[in-house]
């Protein structure tokens, strides 16, 4: 909706919640630019995972599931 807002000459707004919030996500992932989509798992506070954008578009969902269940095996065991 707030993209439709905006193609519709609304001036896109934040609360400082949203600005507050991104400003910490993004503390998480130091070295890594801010693109999205982005898929950056967290255990513990620290980063598990970084899928970023090159990684993610032209990939069929079950090829970004796969990386996404392999890096978290290795980070966190199978669960087993």
């Amino acid at each position: 909706m707030r993209e439709e807002l905006v193609r519709l000459g609304f001036a896109e707004t934040r609360t400082a919640a949203e600005v507050e919030a991104v400003e910490r996500a993004r503390s998480y992932f130091t070295g890594y630019a801010p693109p999205s989509p982005q898929l950056a798992p967290l255990t513990d506070g620290r980063l598990v995972f970084m899928l970023e954008r090159k990684g993610i578009e032209g990939r069929e969902a079950d090829e970004i599931a796969g990386d996404l269940a392999t890096a978290l095996e290795e980070s966190c065991g199978d669960g087993t």
